[in-house]
């Protein structure tokens, strides 16, 4: 995993920031603006991204949240050594960072729109208004969407209430997270109380969660994307070949 000269470049600055207490993401900022079509500079910073060496989000072509990974950080470590041809890139991360378990009566009132403020930072989402074609076994692409997804927000109002699959997901996802030992789960309530749901679902009692009355939909979207970027320093992506 080779960076060109001008990745590396970039790579010193951002562990040289890092190494100073300021922030990578500024200076991802400050780059791309001083860019005089940003073009070049968005395409640095994609390289970073593509070879693992940060973890960035994107809103209106500006980096919004971005981190230096664990490989970033010792890039420098492994780049001169003969010990790194023994290494291999491997991403960890699952096909989705999110899935959005809902009723489909609330799509127009909430989901959609709650769905497009995520993916204006680049979130990556099994939305199955988006990933369902005709034709498909239906069942079958929600399951592989469910294990395929690091996250999953589970909008609980009182359509989802006695509905057979929505509460399949939500067993589905309280399997995994039990399983994985990792945090899955993020209850988003919509125009429910807590006293609500406690008979429901009990298996969530313990689960903290926000209420959509209480928070905007950008604020969610914020909210999430810390999840996610905690989430992804956290990867060891570095695994030695077999």
């Amino acid at each position: 995993m080779q960076l060109s000269s001008s990745a590396e470049s970039l790579l010193k600055e951002l562990l040289l920031a890092e190494k100073e207490d300021r922030s990578v993401q500024n200076l991802l900022e400050e780059r791309v603006k001083a860019d005089e079509s940003g073009s070049i500079a968005r395409g640095i910073i994609g390289e970073l991204k593509d070879k693992k060496c940060i973890s960035v989000l994107w809103a209106d072509n500006i980096p919004y949240i971005a981190e230096l990974t664990q490989v970033g950080r010792t890039y420098f470590e492994f780049v001169n050594n003969d010990e790194y041809r023994n290494y291999i890139s491997i991403p960890k991360r699952k096909t989705y960072d999110l899935f959005l378990s809902h009723a489909n009566e609330d799509k127009i009132d909430y989901i959609n729109e709650l769905h497009s403020v995520l993916i204006e930072l680049g979130i990556n989402i099994f939305y199955d208004k988006e990933k369902l074609n005709w034709g498909d076994n239906w069942k079958k692409a929600i399951l592989e969407g469910v294990r395929e997804s690091e996250f999953a927000i589970i909008i609980i109002s009182k359509n989802v209430f006695d509905r057979e699959w929505t509460e399949r997901e939500l067993n589905e996802f309280l399997h995994l997270q039990n399983e994985s030992g990792q945090k899955t789960i993020l209850p988003l309530f919509h125009n429910v109380e807590f006293k609500d749901l406690k008979d429901k679902y009990p298996q969530l009692e313990y689960i903290l969660g926000i209420k959509s009355k209480e928070t905007t939909k950008e604020n969610i979207a914020i909210l999430f994307a810390k999840e996610l970027i905690k989430r992804l320093k956290n990867v060891n992506i570095l695994e030695p070949l077999d």
